[in-house]
């Protein structure tokens, strides 16, 4: 089965502008509300990020090193 996306009440408007004609008047839906607008952060400030707050970024140097490579293995 597919979805439909037409409830019974729309279905009239929409065949008719399928046809390429306009929909009755009384037929066409009010405006659709938009969804409720979303929270900026649900969950609040990350944690794992504040801990680290005020530290340097240090980048590590040489970074062909790894387990394989001190291994001593080609």
């Amino acid at each position: 089965a597919r979805d439909v996306l037409v409830t019974p009440d729309e279905l009239p408007a929409v065949l008719a502008r399928l046809r390429g004609e306009d929909p009755p008047e009384d037929d066409v839906p009010a405006a659709v509300p938009g969804p409720p607008p979303v929270p900026a952060d649900p969950y609040g400030p990350d944690a794992v990020t504040a801990q680290f707050d005020g530290y340097e970024v240090v980048e590590a140097e040489g970074g062909d090193e790894d387990a394989w490579g001190l291994t001593g293995r080609d």
